[in-house]
């Protein structure tokens, strides 16, 4: 068995026991020794998709493996196809959202958390957060800066405050692991 076939068969059995770092370092020695093989390529892609999107890489993976066999240049091309359709969905609905989003802060009576984090850099987060807290909506549109504004009540001690948002918020970020780490920072 060549050293390119054993790194694909150590990869595949890495990727079917869903450890994808693994697989993708595996399918990348295969790409590295043979860089037309597009079976190697094909995993690589299939890996490190499923780092962030696992329930789409295995049916994409289960679905090649099975139609393989018939013919594997097409099953192949036919799964790569898939993924590409899928990337330009992906890009195309980010695009509408973040424009969706950017009109609706606009016509919004507030600012956005950029432009928050940017006022604090120059002025302090007491001095703005205290001129804006009564007359002005801080807009946060995704979990990380919502986290990271949390965090941030707290470090200035607006503990009370940063409860609050929490409270509104667990039904939606409870899961997270950073929520948790943050209700501990509370507790202390």
């Amino acid at each position: 068995m060549s050293t390119i076939t054993k790194s694909k068969k150590i990869a595949q059995l890495q990727f079917v026991n869903r450890d994808y770092e693994k697989a993708l370092f595996n399918y990348s020695i295969a790409l590295q020794k043979s860089p037309k093989d597009d079976e190697a390529r094909l995993g690589a892609i299939l890996s490190d998709l499923a780092m962030d999107s696992e329930d789409e890489a295995q049916a994409l993976f289960d679905y090649y493996t099975v139609i393989k066999d018939e013919d594997e240049s097409e099953a192949i091309k036919v799964v790569q196809q898939i993924i590409d359709s899928i990337d330009n969905g992906l890009d195309s609905l980010s695009h509408i959202i973040s424009k969706a989003l950017s009109k609706r802060v606009d016509n919004m009576d507030g600012v956005s958390y950029e432009e928050f984090k940017i006022l604090i850099t120059k002025r302090g987060f007491v001095e703005i957060f205290e001129s804006i807290m009564f007359s002005t909506k801080v807009i946060i549109s995704n979990k990380n800066d919502f986290f990271e504004f949390i965090e941030l009540l707290i470090e200035y001690d607006y503990k009370d405050m940063a409860l609050n948002y929490i409270e509104s918020a667990s039904s939606s970020y409870s899961h997270e692991e950073k929520f948790t780490q943050i209700l501990k920072k509370l507790e202390n």
